[in-house]
């Protein structure tokens, strides 16, 4: 796989290591549509609408760029039949922890949180290229789609052992669901430009400890180009066993 002109800029920069033709040979087999499965994190109102309750703030045209992205790989993953799964988040009374809620009382914030269930906040942004019937919907109460969720069951029984994790934010969720995927057992690789964080410093740190630690940290057009270059007969998207949570 040759390295993209944009790849070579990053280099230059610092902010990508570069793979070798082992780990780019590694990848390529972990991207083979049969194994894969496209998880969409939190693109929701309160989290990437200018009016929201978070809000992306300064970074507006960041969060614009990455959902321009990750609305690509999303029709890229339905072309080569890869199944794409939506994952919200929704607080509220009777949803969230107390650990949740004594760290937003620490950092002093209002004790509701954000993406309310039932509210405008917590639907996905109008942007999004949003689920169609029979594509999976995890709904969340914290910051990993893994947890309590039944997503691990519910890829093991379709066979797929790699997830590409997109959405909001690089440093909170997306940082959480890569994790929990590599604590289930499942090869996760992050497509940079797909995901997005107010602020740049803290982004840039949290894909350094995901590419040490947890998975594998590529360019968008490395995701795109091996899902466009698959045969797959047919254009039918695919769609997981749903599984009710735990």
């Amino acid at each position: 796989m040759t390295i993209h002109i944009a790849a070579r800029k990053l280099l230059r920069r610092g902010q990508l290591s570069a793979p070798s033709p082992a780990d780019r040979a590694r990848v390529r087999e972990l991207l083979f549509p049969a194994r894969c499965a496209l998880l969409v994190v939190d693109v929701q109102n309160d989290l990437v609408h200018p009016d929201g309750r978070v809000g992306p703030g300064r970074a507006r045209t960041v969060y614009a760029a990455a959902l321009k992205q990750i609305n690509s790989l999303i029709g890229a993953a339905r072309t080569a039949g890869v199944p794409v799964i939506y994952i919200r988040t929704e607080h509220g009374p009777g949803r969230d922890s107390g650990p949740y809620r004594a760290v937003r009382a620490r950092r002093r914030r209002s004790p509701e949180g954000t993406c309310l269930a039932g509210t405008w906040g917590a639907e996905f942004a109008a942007e999004l290229d949003g689920p169609r019937d029979g594509e999976q919907v995890v709904t969340k109460h914290g910051y990993d789609g893994f947890a309590a969720s039944g997503l691990a069951q519910s890829l093991a029984s379709a066979g797929r052992d790699t997830v590409v994790v997109g959405g909001v934010a690089t440093t909170l969720c997306v940082a959480a669901t890569v994790v929990g995927a590599f604590e289930h057992g499942l090869y996760a690789i992050v497509p940079r430009e797909a995901t997005a964080a107010s602020d740049a410093g803290q982004a840039k740190a949290a894909l350094r400890r995901m590419e040490t630690h947890y998975g594998d940290v590529v360019l968008a057009d490395v995701v795109l180009d091996a899902w466009c270059a698959a045969e797959v007969a047919g254009s039918n998207h695919a769609v997981l066993p749903q599984v009710a949570p735990r």
